[in-house]
This record gives structure tokens, sequence and C-alpha cells, in this order.
């Protein structure tokens, strides 16, 4: 198992500030990393504008009136979910799923262009 200074580096060699967009499901993954490295004294490894909210994204491409839940959103694009619910890498893993879906159905993020939106 890696240290949280280990895990954050390994992510780090593929992130490049202004490039790189890191994507989560709501909000609350960017306030618990920022939060954890506070209390480990660790320098937040990211530039808080390179994070996007696909939950927040969801509510505004396809105009819903507020943000609904990561299994929601898989069932109302006809995706399969995969895994446990709230287990990291199985929301990774379907963040990722409805990330594609967007992307092929044209959407684009606000703040940075993603290598994956040219090669789709």
């Amino acid at each position: 198992m890696a240290s949280l200074e280990e895990m954050l580096s390994l992510l780090n060699t593929l992130y490049e500030p202004g490039k790189t967009l890191i994507v989560a499901w709501g909000n609350a993954d960017r306030e618990v990393l920022k939060l954890v490295c506070q209390r480990y004294g660790i320098s937040y490894p990211y530039v808080w504008e390179d994070y996007v909210d696909l939950a927040a994204e969801y509510k505004s491409f396809y105009n819903r009136p507020r943000n609904i839940g990561l299994k929601k959103a898989l069932e109302e694009r006809g995706l399969k979910p995969i895994g446990i619910p709230h287990s990291a890498l199985d929301d990774t893993y379907n963040t990722a799923q409805i990330l594609v879906s967007m992307l092929r159905q044209g959407w684009t993020p606000q703040s940075n262009s993603l290598p994956l939106v040219q090669e789709m």
C-alpha cells in the first residue's frame, strides 16, 4: 500500500497544471484532499481551478434543475454501474463512464482542454 506522499507523487507524474483536469463526481474529493494535505502538512499538489465537479457540469449540460447522484446519472445515460457505490475505485470508473459519454455528446470543459477531447 502506498503512503499519501507516494500516491500524490505518482499522480503528479501525470499532472500538468493548466493542462490536466482532475475530474470527480461532486466537490467532496477536492475538499477532502485539501483537508488531508493540511492535516499532514503536505502542500496541496494541484491548481484549484483544474478541478472539475462533473456532477455540476452534468446538471448544466443536461439542463437539470439540481445535481443528481452518480447512480442516477449512470441510469439516465444507459450506462451499467461497475462495482460498489461509494467505493473510490468503482466511483472513479463510473465517473469516467459519464465523462466519456458527455464528451461524445459534445460537452467540453470550460477552463482547459483535455487531450481526451481531441482524441475522441
